[in-house]
């Protein structure tokens, strides 16, 4: 299995506003606790652009990890930066969208998809709601670019009517796939998170288990539930056979972040 949403951070560099450990050795501990054996490492904002720490823990990881780079850069330099993470050993992008559609369409934008696209880099989107449709014209309008949907939109139980026709045009790019993750943070609801099932469905339906993908937002996840809440709620939603489970919880992120191996 792999966790395709987990953060790393040393004890010294902690997210502001939280005290949870961020280390690889606790990450290995929590993952072994649900038979995970890979994890794909978005690069933590307490951070910023210095990549050191994320690419050195990869690197020490034998193959177990996978860098994620977290690309804020929004001008004429985006396509340059971005490039300098991937070639510095990143396997893929992180781009925060939150609320603001603008940028996903703007040329400097453009210059980071086009180099996204050639290199077969998948870039991650953490979008709200509100900017749910300028991610579903970037997915149509680059049917060939791999784009995750990172935390299933952030799309809250409330706010799932307004959501659904944003998803079905993104679903129907065939490149776009999307995390099935943050499962606590989206519902706000305890373990096994009731109000987020009918979400879960709906992604299943629209996306097929061929571009659903597992992760949890690890450690942030464990910090009020047990690691295995996240693996224990997708089993109790989704009668899915063996080589489905499969797809959702390793091959289809081995695709992306391990296109060598």
């Amino acid at each position: 299995m792999i966790d395709a949403a987990v953060h790393l951070w040393s004890a010294d560099a902690k997210p502001e506003g939280t005290g949870l450990a961020g280390d690889p050795d606790t990450l290995f501990r929590d993952l072994a606790t649900a038979g995970v054996s890979r994890a794909v490492v978005i690069q933590s904002s307490s951070y910023g652009d210095d990549h050191r720490y994320l690419l050195e823990q990869v690197g020490a990881s034998a193959g177990r990890l996978a860098a994620v780079g977290l690309l804020r850069a929004r001008g004429a330099d985006a396509a340059g930066i971005a490039a300098r993470l991937l070639d510095a050993g990143c396997a893929g992008l992180r781009v925060i969208v939150g609320d603001d559609p603008g940028w996903p369409a703007s040329d400097a934008a453009a210059a980071v998809w086009d180099l996204a696209e050639h290199r077969g880099a998948p870039v991650g989107l953490l979008a709200a709601p509100a900017a749910l449709d300028a991610v579903a014209a970037l997915a149509e309008a680059r049917p060939a670019l791999p784009l995750v949907l990172d935390h299933l939109g952030l799309v809250s139980p409330a706010a799932l009517d307004a959501a659904r026709v944003p998803l079905a045009r993104l679903a129907r790019a065939p490149r776009a796939f999307i995390k099935v993750s943050a499962l606590r943070a989206v519902s706000e609801q305890d373990p096994p998170y009731p109000g987020i099932r009918p979400l879960l469905t709906e992604v299943r339906d629209l996306f097929g288990y061929d571009r659903m993908i597992y992760g949890t937002d690890w450690p942030y996840a464990a910090e009020a539930d047990p690691y295995r809440a996240t693996i224990d709620a997708l089993d109790a939603v989704y009668d899915w056979s063996p080589a489905e489970r499969d797809r959702v919880v390793e091959s289809n992120a081995a695709g992306l972040w391990w296109r060598s191996g």
